[in-house]
């Protein structure tokens, strides 16, 4: 996959960047979980920290919901490699 990819690239504190235009959970949280458990090294951060929480989930990615927010539907997480040798 991408994220797998680039995990190979990323220096320590090096960011990955992964959005999507869908409200699928398929293609979003669980795509991202599944990373994150073979990466442990990968944390979140939560979108809260850079943007207005109402464009924020519960666990710190940008959801913007279209009815609700009057935009284009998306999804987009910050993961931080806190770890490893690159």
């Amino acid at each position: 996959s991408i994220l797998e990819n680039m995990a190979q690239h990323i220096k320590n504190s090096g960011i990955i960047v992964y959005c999507t235009c869908s409200l699928e959970h398929e293609e979003n949280w669980a795509v991202v979980d599944r990373f994150l458990q073979k990466h442990k090294e990968f944390k979140v951060e939560p979108a809260w920290n850079l943007i207005d929480k109402k464009y924020c989930d519960e666990r710190g990615a940008i959801f913007i919901i279209p009815h609700r927010h009057k935009m284009t539907g998306s999804f987009a997480v910050r993961l931080i490699k806190y770890n490893g040798q690159k």
